[in-house]
């Protein structure tokens, strides 16, 4: 088993298992871990993880990436994103206390591969379809 396994990959987010083979949910000693831009070498982001599985957010759509752990490298390309929609440009807001309608109608006229994006805070919904 490699030790670092892609397991899933979008415009903007990655998720990692890594020495899941030698750990069950949690590493034997946490590991430092660095993801650069392939293209440059710059780090794009960095840390520590004690867990087996973990995520890294804030990435760019359509962008090669580097992720280093210990002497371990894996190379990834994130997703293309047709578009980016933030929910309160339809009129949803952290005041309101439904704002279902303003969400489906967003997730409705969203192309396929864009990204709906939630800022900090409570959305308060009912159900989407």
């Amino acid at each position: 088993m490699t030790a670092i396994e892609l397991l899933a990959v979008s415009a903007r987010t990655v998720t990692f298992a890594v020495f899941s083979g030698e750990n069950k949910y949690f590493l034997k000693t946490p590991q430092a871990w660095r993801l650069a831009l392939e293209n440059t070498g710059a780090t794009a982001a960095e840390g520590v993880t004690e867990r087996t599985v973990f995520s890294i957010n804030g990435l760019e759509p359509h962008t090669a990436y580097c992720l280093a752990i210990g002497d371990e490298v894996f190379d990834f390309v994130t997703k293309a994103e047709t578009a980016f929609a933030d929910v309160s440009a339809s009129g949803a807001s952290l005041q309101s206390e439904n704002n279902a309608a303003q969400i489906q109608q967003t997730i409705n006229d969203l192309p396929e591969g864009a990204t709906l994006y939630f800022g900090p805070g409570v959305w308060k919904t009912g159900p989407l379809f």
